[in-house]
């Protein structure tokens, strides 16, 4: 490989990190300043790394989770790590179920409600392991609107973010 073929693969590996920075931030703000003032809350960062996870597979799902979740984290107001863990679980369903699911519309759907549930369960688990107080009641009552508005907002951001992953494809993160 040339060093000018070398440059140009890190270039496009470090723009690729920019771009999912870039990403991940905007999910965080919209996390902390719009989605809070919304009736019903979409999980805007859980179905960024969920159609990531679906689009790439597991390594960059569970990278993309990991950031993700340290910025959620330091946003909330909950203990520490609740959010990692919680998006870190819903990326290995999704980035599992990847290449069965790349190009069957019904399964990723599904795949966004069962990652939803997961996502909500374990933060709800991780908010019961502290003082923080945990409703069970609250995850019944939640689970239904944050379904609909989560395969919604997949139905918006699958092809936006499918035409990203093609234009990025030969960029993926190696590890």
């Amino acid at each position: 490989m040339s060093a000018r073929s070398r440059q140009r693969g890190l270039f496009a590996t470090q723009a690729n990190m920019y771009m999912a920075a870039l990403l991940l931030l905007v999910a965080t703000l919209l996390h902390g300043t719009l989605i809070p003032m919304l009736p019903w809350r979409p999980d805007v960062m859980l179905v960024l790394v969920v159609t990531w996870s679906l689009l790439r597979g597991l390594r960059e799902g569970l990278l993309w989770a990991f950031a993700g979740g340290i910025l959620l984290d330091l946003l909330s107001g909950g203990p520490f790590g609740a959010f990692t863990i919680a998006l870190l679980a819903a990326a290995l369903l999704a980035g599992a179920v990847h290449r069965a699911a790349f190009h069957v519309g019904l399964l990723q759907v599904g795949v966004v409600a069962l990652s939803t549930f997961i996502y909500e369960a374990v933060y709800l688990a991780a908010l019961a392991t502290t003082e923080h107080a945990a409703s069970w009641g609250l995850l019944a009552r939640n689970l239904g609107p944050s379904l609909l508005l989560n395969i919604l907002l997949f139905i918006v951001l699958s092809r936006p973010l499918a035409w990203l992953n093609r234009k990025t494809a030969a960029e993926s993160l190696e590890w």
